[in-house]
């Protein structure tokens, strides 16, 4: 009976594609880890007589990494539908700001209705709105939900631009359900975070929106108890600059829910330390998913994992010039190793310290055809940490000056890693037009030049 009505529910929630039940290994316990483990699985080519379709969406793709993807949503929560959700627009009324509103006066009037509001570039000045999205000057948040911002662009497809004054900490902090941003630009240079994500916040949508300096792009801080799933889409985040310590593009700490990034572009993020990250994932037990996205220049890692009890799939992304591509965990997160899948990655170029993918707390994680390409320096793998079980295999190796590095206190004997099937080979070093993503108008989008499918694929050649 529960287990009918858990499938129903299921069927509900997706207008767009059908998931098959989260009951995957059918012994009747749902959800649970050991469905996960046995997906997981499957996904890798295992055995499981008892096990449904790996085809989870129902698309007539697969072995395929959106199965998976929709897999972590839907345990997550969310609808089975591109590897996560979309929310509704906005019901209710569609207000445009003129050129004598406040964003503040405007959005108080959707205080009950909620609705859409619109920011046209044409309604100020060179498109530039010396405002924050706020409640009023204590709390500095938006606490009422079911609101659609949406930019209108200007002649040449130019974003409003959102520039708080000295008085605001964020250009948009967010404290409520289905919060759904699309079009605009934010320039914050005092600001903690472009956009603030906290506590009760739940079904956030950042989509087409640029982010431009800050501490911290977007900030998602939680209680692992609150808020709810975020979604980051085809978003530019670029020139973050939090001091010597904590500045990212996106942090995200203390959220249970799932996070999940696409088609974004992290670029010049934070100054040259250890601490500064495209993306943070901090300690946490919700799904991570960040896949399709672009990292230039950050402080040190592309994106840093440390420990979650839900898993990672980090995919599909480019890395150009980082310190480490990105960590498979945290030499700091013993207690919180790191699961998930890391795979088809390109990492070229890198810069100091020159890691290619740090090895630091694995425990089932699997790190299977990225493609690593350096120029005669630094390390490809860089083990920093024992894993409990960590399989690393199928990935190109190219121009590093050692595949396999080991810290100290570290070595073969303990590293709890499996290593199979390395390919080593020399490979031309692709280019980025970097200029043509970031000056990327609003609403363009074009997988041939602006997705990084095309260029890993490329690499591989």
């Amino acid at each position: 009976m529960w287990k009918a009505l858990a499938v129903w529910m299921l069927a509900c929630a997706s207008a767009i594609a059908q998931c098959t039940d989260i009951d995957f290994n059918n012994d009747g316990v749902f959800p649970s880890d050991e469905d996960t483990t046995a997906f997981v699985d499957v996904l890798g080519g295992a055995d499981c007589p008892t096990c449904d379709t790996i085809d989870f969406n129902g698309d007539g793709v697969f072995p395929d990494e959106r199965d998976y993807a929709d897999w972590m949503a839907t345990l997550a929560g969310g609808p089975c539908s591109n590897g996560g959700w979309t929310p509704n627009r906005a019901p209710g009324p569609t207000v445009t700001v003129g050129p004598r509103d406040t964003l503040q006066a405007v959005y108080q009037s959707l205080r009950w209705s909620g609705g859409t509001i619109l920011l046209p570039w044409s309604s100020r000045p060179d498109g530039v709105y010396n405002e924050s999205f706020r409640w009023d000057s204590v709390t500095d948040a938006m606490p009422y939900g079911n609101v659609t911002i949406q930019g209108v662009a200007g002649p040449r497809g130019e974003r409003p631009t959102i520039r708080p004054p000295s008085t605001s900490s964020a250009g948009i902090r967010i404290n409520a359900a289905n919060i759904s941003i699309y079009g605009v630009r934010i320039e914050c240079r005092h600001c903690e975070a472009g956009i603030d994500i906290v506590g009760g916040a739940s079904r956030t949508l950042v989509e087409d929106v640029v982010i431009d300096g800050g501490g911290i792009g977007i900030r998602i801080q939680g209680n692992n108890t609150n808020g709810g799933d975020v979604r980051v889409r085809r978003s530019i985040i670029m020139r973050t600059r939090g001091g010597a310590a904590h500045s990212q593009g996106m942090y995200a700490a203390g959220w249970r829910h799932m996070v999940q990034v696409e088609g974004c572009v992290f670029y010049d993020i934070g100054e040259e330390t250890t601490f500064n990250q495209g993306i943070y994932f901090v300690h946490g037990p919700g799904v991570r998913i960040v896949r399709d996205s672009w990292f230039f220049d950050p402080g040190f890692a592309g994106i840093q994992t440390r420990g979650s009890s839900s898993p990672y799939t980090i995919t599909g992304n480019v890395f150009e010039q980082c310190g480490n591509g990105f960590g498979v965990g945290h030499p700091m997160g013993a207690a919180f190793a790191v699961r998930g899948v890391f795979s088809d990655n390109l990492i070229m170029k890198p810069k100091r310290p020159c890691w290619g993918i740090a090895l630091q707390n694995g425990d089932g994680a699997t790190v299977t055809g990225n493609v690593l390409l350096a120029s005669g320096a630094g390390y490809a793998f860089q083990v920093e940490n024992p894993s409990r079980l960590l399989t690393v295999q199928g990935n190109m190796v190219s121009r590093w000056d050692r595949v396999r590095n080991y810290a100290s206190g570290v070595n073969p004997s303990n590293d709890g890693i499996t290593w199979a099937g390395d390919d080593v080979a020399v490979k031309a070093i692709p280019a980025i037009d970097w200029p043509m993503l970031l000056g990327r108008n609003m609403g363009e989008w074009d997988e041939a030049r602006h997705g990084t499918r095309g260029l890993i694929e490329r690499a591989r050649q």
